[in-house]
């Protein structure tokens, strides 16, 4: 088995990790969003004016960030970025499926679904209460929801 050596990045910790499919890595937190371009031996710090919860991105580029005050996403590798309002809600997931579909799961208000590409969700799961909603898309395009717990397809 081939020995992996570990960096530290900093002392501050970090909530979530992605990697683009052209390479870039990003990391963001309560405070930061950082960018490697050399597969991390370097990093680079992005402005980016919210809480970093989740990453993911779709095969046309767009990387989508989810955090404490909506969702963002960038077409421009992290230079820039567009926010999407989502009643207050914390973003707690993201899953992508052929570029134009996009499922996001919140901690309040349940999980929404976009079919152009995140300009316009429509709410497809709502819970009345404080609960975290992971969501996933398979490769077929079956989504999946998952509320404290319990889940289904």
């Amino acid at each position: 088995m081939e020995k992996i050596e570990l960096q530290t990045l900093s002392n501050e910790s970090f909530n979530s990790i992605y990697c683009a499919v052209n390479g870039n890595i990003y990391s963001g937190n309560d405070s930061i969003l950082i960018k490697s371009t050399d597969d991390g031996i370097t990093w680079s710090i992005l402005y980016f004016d919210a809480v970093v919860n989740t990453f993911t991105g779709s095969n046309n580029g767009r990387i989508y960030a989810g955090g404490f005050n909506g969702l963002y996403y960038s077409d421009d590798d992290g230079l820039s970025w567009k926010s999407k309002d989502f009643k207050n809600s914390s973003i707690t997931s993201i899953a992508t499926f052929k570029d134009k579909f996009v499922l996001i799961g919140t901690y309040d208000h349940g999980a929404f679904f976009s079919e152009d590409f995140g300009e316009t969700f429509k709410q497809i799961f709502f819970i009345d209460e404080n609960y975290r909603t992971l969501v996933a898309i398979n490769n077929k395009g079956g989504m999946f929801i998952n509320i404290k717990g319990w889940g289904g397809k």
